[in-house]
């Protein structure tokens, strides 16, 4: 067992455990004015933004199920379009909005990412009003703009929410090394000037990590 961390759960564990060390009457007033001289606010730092972190795994999840929902709700719609300008204008009116989207396959421009999708039918629909030519419904083209639309809010939506969690990611590393800096200087001041015994009167033990490459030990 070690006093020292080896891991962000052992970390934020340490990190908690002084800030009710601090709150704590029964606190000596020599580990008080340690912890003070040698943490400051770095516990709380690193716990406000752990907890920040935290709150952007479950905006950012919901923001790709919503993209994704969108992403589905805009694919089935479109094929129920495909279908409804068969029947009712007939086979050059379907390919004539396969011919906007380049020709592909539909199935394959559903396979791209949702944000190419997004550019893609903004293409195919600028296209199509250029047709003087040809004649599709518009209620039909508008419906399928208007979800291409939300699609594009979504992809947005979940793009801001990755990028987020990406920016308090490394707000929380960098908070964490520096806590974990002061934290090691004040086990060693603390050896000095409380003992041994008094810092695991006070503090959390942990197990040691166990060297890269070696066996269980059975």
């Amino acid at each position: 067992m070690t006093l020292f961390t080896n891991s962000r759960g052992q970390v934020r564990l340490a990190a908690q455990q002084h800030r009710r060390i601090r709150r704590a009457a029964s606190t000596p007033a020599a580990l008080v004015a340690l912890i003070h001289d040698t943490i400051g606010d770095a516990e709380e730092t690193f716990l406000n933004d752990y907890d920040a972190l935290a709150g952007t795994a479950g905006a950012e999840t919901a923001a790709i199920a919503a993209r994704d929902g969108a992403d589905a709700t805009f694919e089935g719609e479109t094929r129920v379009t495909l279908a409804v300008l068969r029947a009712r204008h007939g086979a050059a009116a379907v390919e004539a909005l396969r011919a906007a989207i380049g020709g592909r396959p539909l199935h394959k421009v559903f396979d791209e990412p949702a944000g190419a999708q997004v550019a893609i039918f903004d293409r195919a629909f600028a296209v199509l009003e250029g047709r003087a030519d040809l004649t599709l419904p518009a209620e039909l083209l508008d419906t399928l703009k208007a979800l291409n639309d939300a699609l594009r809010a979504a992809v947005i939506a979940a793009e801001r929410g990755t990028a987020d969690r990406a920016v308090k990611g490394l707000q929380v590393a960098a908070s964490e090394r520096a806590f974990v800096t002061r934290y090691r200087r004040l086990l060693r001041l603390g050896a000095l000037t409380l003992g041994e015994e008094g810092m695991l009167a006070h503090f959390p033990q942990f197990e040691r990590r166990r060297p890269a490459g070696k066996g269980s030990g059975r």
